[in-house]
């Protein structure tokens, strides 16, 4: 195995668990961006970890790993975990970067796509790999029904449920949701997604028409990431109802519309990274090694 230099930018506990998994494999790994104090508790004394300067370790990596998403702006790395001190830009990051590393990261920008290309450098987004995001949708999934059996207050078992789009977030979301009693609908425009989930035993809907039937749901998923749960819907749900956005940016909640003080809304991006940090971390990492194999990087 080619020990190739990995260095982390910025993130969330993610980033220090896909450290500890690169660690593990025997590779160098260089962090910037995240407070020591943040670190402590995992590999920190490990010779192979490195808390350094991004201007030192970015020039000598061969792997940038970027976090999910790489930016909340557009504009500036995100490091919820740095403190007010750390304040990357990404023209700047870039300018540190050997136009033969590899950056990774999730939700890449057309800003920052555009920037990458003109240095003629690699880019692997994360969210184009269809197997990051089967795995991933499991933490999702898992981190959005731990919401709904703390914020409701009845079981799920035997609750009607509707979930949003049937995406990989979705599918799998729904099974989860049988598999502990719920009744579940599916809505979605898709004609062929609507046909997978009646045959993995869920009810469906259009889009189009969920409207109509929007109040039978004490609880609503979104996993569809464009406003789709706009004035028409919301005048029609439960009053009571309580409705978990999973999905990420912009989210499907129109934010023209105006939202029934009697519905709870909650919005829930992001979750592998705040649920089940290590398993995503681990899953983070699995996705870059496989697609460093596959551009032959490493072997």
């Amino acid at each position: 195995m080619d020990k190739i230099k990995f260095c982390i930018v910025g993130g969330d506990m993610r980033q220090l668990y896909l450290a500890e998994f690169l660690i593990d494999l025997g590779y160098t790994v260089s962090i910037c961006g995240i407070d020591k104090s943040r670190i402590s508790g995992l590999s920190l004394k490990n010779a192979r970890l490195a808390v350094q300067p991004a201007e030192t370790a970015i020039p000598q990596s061969k792997v940038l790993v970027l976090p999910i998403p790489i930016s909340r702006d557009g504009f500036h790395i995100s490091t919820p975990l740095a403190g007010s001190r750390v304040n990357y830009e990404i023209n700047d990051i870039l300018d540190m970067t050997d136009k033969d590393t590899v950056i990774v990261g999730g939700y890449v920008s057309d800003y920052m796509r555009s920037h990458i290309e003109e240095r003629h450098m690699r880019i692997f987004d994360y969210n184009d790999s269809d197997a990051f995001q089967i795995r991933n949708s499991i933490s999702t999934a898992e981190g959005a029904l731990e919401i709904a059996m703390r914020e409701l207050p009845v079981t799920i078992r035997g609750t009607n449920a509707a979930v949003m789009g049937y995406g990989r977030c979705g599918r799998t979301l729904a099974s989860l949701l049988r598999a502990v009693g719920a009744s579940v609908t599916v809505s979605a425009r898709s004609e062929s997604a609507l046909a997978w989930a009646e045959t993995e035993g869920c009810r469906s809907c259009n889009l189009s028409k969920f409207h109509t039937v929007a109040n039978e749901f004490p609880i609503i998923f979104n996993t569809v990431p464009h406003p789709i749960i706009g004035h028409e819907i919301l005048s029609k749900v439960k009053p009571e109802a309580l409705i978990i956005d999973i999905a990420s940016l912009p989210g499907g909640i129109d934010t023209t519309s105006e939202i029934p003080d009697s519905l709870t809304v909650i919005y829930a991006g992001g979750l592998p990274g705040r649920t089940s940090p290590k398993s995503a971390g681990e899953i983070v990492g699995q996705s870059i090694l496989e697609r460093l194999t596959t551009e032959g990087v490493i072997t």
